[in-house]
């Protein structure tokens, strides 16, 4: 049925996979942790666009925690909604989740990019899993009269390419909800990560949105409760590595 892949059907049938080894788009900082999570560390930059991007870099590198490293994720203890879908007067059933205060963060960013820094819209994508989140985006932008702004689902930016992609991941949850009395992270099973952080953690999904862009990338969201999972709790890792981990209040400067 459709809960299986064109590709997974292709290893039934034995048709060998080439993976790919060499990509043209994303600066080689960015380039790095989807190389290790989802490449086996096989992925590299070509050599020409290692000299591009780093020149597109150097043009914001006021804007970035690390001067010459182009990503970011900004900590958000945001709320979450629920949007059930409506067709006339009809419910539809189909519920989505926004969260407002991401919404707001990006947009925030987005303004800064576009008004302090002067990069071009059109360079600039907004995405997020949920299409309720990407109609709260939009009504914040339209309240603030910002026009012409890519704001795009996952799903929906698959194949494309931007310079800087803003990613507001949207799951959230109360610190006291996610942490115990010591701190540290309270035991949680398959069951209660499905229900808490949803396909925001599926692996392809996390794959797509951070490989869009070419010389920038700000991931917005909730770090201790995306940390419960796996693929989430290495990239937090790498980029705390990096010291590009920051709270939102300090985020951007």
């Amino acid at each position: 049925g459709l809960g299986v892949s064109l590709f997974e059907r292709y290893v039934k049938m034995n048709v060998q996979p080439h993976m790919l080894q060499v990509q043209y788009r994303m600066h080689p900082a960015i380039c790095r942790f989807p190389s290790k999570e989802f490449y086996d560390g096989k992925l590299q930059t070509g050599a020409a666009i290692v000299h591009s991007r780093r020149r597109e870099v150097s043009r914001l590198q006021e804007f970035w925690p690390q001067r010459d490293t182009p990503f970011v994720f900004c900590d958000i203890i945001g709320n979450e909604g629920i949007h059930t879908g409506q067709k006339g007067k009809a419910r539809i059933g189909i519920e989505s989740k926004f969260n407002e205060k991401e919404a707001r963060k990006i947009v925030q960013i987005y303004r800064v990019l576009t008004e302090v820094h002067k990069v071009d819209p059109n360079e600039i994508a907004v995405l997020t899993p949920y299409s309720a989140q990407k109609q709260e985006l939009k009504r914040i932008m339209e309240k603030q009269r910002i026009t012409g702004a890519e704001v795009k689902t996952i799903t929906e930016s698959q194949g494309s390419e931007y310079g800087i992609v803003l990613l507001s991941t949207v799951r959230s949850k109360k610190l006291e909800d996610i942490r115990t009395s010591e701190g540290g992270k309270k035991k949680a099973d398959i069951g209660w990560i499905r229900a808490n952080l949803g396909f925001i953690t599926d692996k392809h999904q996390i794959c797509v949105a951070i490989t869009r862009c070419k010389y920038g990338l700000v991931i917005v969201g909730n770090k201790v409760l995306l940390s419960y999972d796996d693929t989430w709790d290495h990239l937090i890792k790498h980029y705390h590595t990096h010291g590009c981990v920051l709270r939102g209040g300090q985020f951007p400067a």
